[in-house]
């Protein structure tokens, strides 16, 4: 009886509501509250993640998922990413997932050969609508990207206007006890459905990405080592493991969400690395 038990726990499925693909680590936005912090990363260090590694990430994250409901494709900047077209037709070699959401503002020139199959009936662009917070060119380019989408057939949606953001979280470490720590993430309504792959690794949110990428909390069990782990069954079992972990310890830099923004999208900087004065 006891084996019969441990067959259909290791047989159980794994299933994600969502995914986040992260391509690149440049915008052509500077959002004074960006959730992924895209202000906060030096010049040297905005660049793309290479092709490669993106569809390696791919064929070792999906082929041990057993089903995910949809794909969200973003950066930074998803259409300052050359190779987008490979990135999509890649994902779409697979079958255990619903749709393909790409995230864009719209505000960066789209090229003709990146919408090479996008055309797929399980690909949505997604324009986020920013247009209270940019420069008239900024729109403009916006109106020609969603035209040319339009002209190409296709699938995209317009997002409605946010009147305001919520200022994210500091990035520093708060000092928080294992307690606290477990606390915050049973209140937190991100894992498992905002995790997301970036650069050989699965992380548990935005924030968490954020954190690893710009070496500030770089800590071992706050992320998948999807590069290298080799076995899809070995892999399956260290997502779910991930999942069922009482708290990252990224939770210890979290404070939540810091007040409200002026207005969404607002243009500038703000210093996340130390307190914020609103």
């Amino acid at each position: 009886m006891m084996q019969l038990q441990e067959h259909v726990l290791e047989a159980e499925p794994l299933h994600m509501f969502s995914i986040t693909l992260i391509i690149n680590q440049r915008c052509s936005l500077k959002c004074k509250c960006c959730t992924s912090y895209m202000n906060e990363y030096p010049i040297h260090e905005r660049k793309d993640i290479p092709l490669e590694r993106i569809c390696d990430d791919i064929d070792r994250f999906f082929d041990a998922m057993d089903s995910v409901g949809t794909v969200t494709v973003m950066g930074g900047e998803p259409f300052m990413h050359p190779d987008l077209s490979a990135i999509i037709k890649k994902l779409l070699t697979k079958n255990n997932f619903g749709i393909i959401s790409i995230a864009t503002s719209g505000t960066y020139p789209i090229k003709k050969e990146q919408l090479e199959g996008l055309e797929d009936k399980r690909v949505n662009v997604s324009f986020s609508n920013y247009e209270h917070a940019i420069t008239e060119n900024q729109k403009k380019m916006m109106y020609q990207n969603i035209e040319m989408l339009k002209e190409a057939g296709i699938s995209y949606t317009v997002g409605v206007t946010i009147p305001e953001w919520s200022v994210p979280s500091t990035l520093y470490d708060l000092g928080d006890s294992e307690e606290v720590m477990i606390a915050k993430k049973q209140r937190c309504v991100q894992p498992p459905r905002c995790m997301q792959v970036k650069n050989g690794k699965l992380h548990p949110c935005d924030f968490g990405t954020a954190q690893y990428s710009l070496n500030i909390g770089t800590y071992e069990t706050d992320y998948v080592d999807i590069e290298h782990i080799d076995s899809k069954e070995e892999l399956k079992e260290a997502i779910r493991n991930f999942i069922d972990q009482p708290y990252y310890r990224v939770c210890g830099h979290c404070t939540g969400a810091q007040g409200l923004t002026s207005k969404a999208a607002e243009q500038g900087y703000m210093d996340f690395k130390k307190p914020i004065s609103l």
